[in-house]
């Protein structure tokens, strides 16, 4: 009876050892999943913190870009312009080309004839 109660005894306190172990392993796996939580939290906010930074940076840019790109369209536009403009000129001698040179050969004609009298 006394061999019983002391092996029932040894058993409840290895039963009572390995409770506290366990308790005591889950505890530290808390504690260690708690810090790596906490370190994850942190590097969240600070990736969201760049986000945000990259974001504001990369709205300056889009804005900047469609700044240069109304900028561009504008020159393209004034170029155009500026090239048809220079092609009627272009046309337009031209078409007075032969005209002024017939022009010009009638005025040195009597001019000729009038000197000539």
């Amino acid at each position: 009876l006394f061999a019983d109660m002391c092996s029932l005894a040894q058993i409840y306190q290895h039963a009572e050892n390995q409770v506290h172990e366990s308790e005591r392993k889950n505890r530290e796996a808390m504690e260690q999943i708690n810090t790596k939580l906490g370190s994850e939290h942190q590097r969240n906010e600070q990736l969201e913190s760049k986000i945000n930074v990259l974001q504001e940076e990369n709205d300056k840019l889009y804005r900047k870009l469609a700044k240069y790109k109304e900028r561009l369209e504008q020159e393209r536009k004034e170029r155009k312009d500026e090239e048809e403009k220079r092609k009627e000129d272009e046309n337009r001698k031209r078409r007075n080309g032969p005209v002024s040179y017939l022009n010009s050969l009638h005025t040195s004609t009597m001019s000729g004839k009038s000197m000539s009298r």
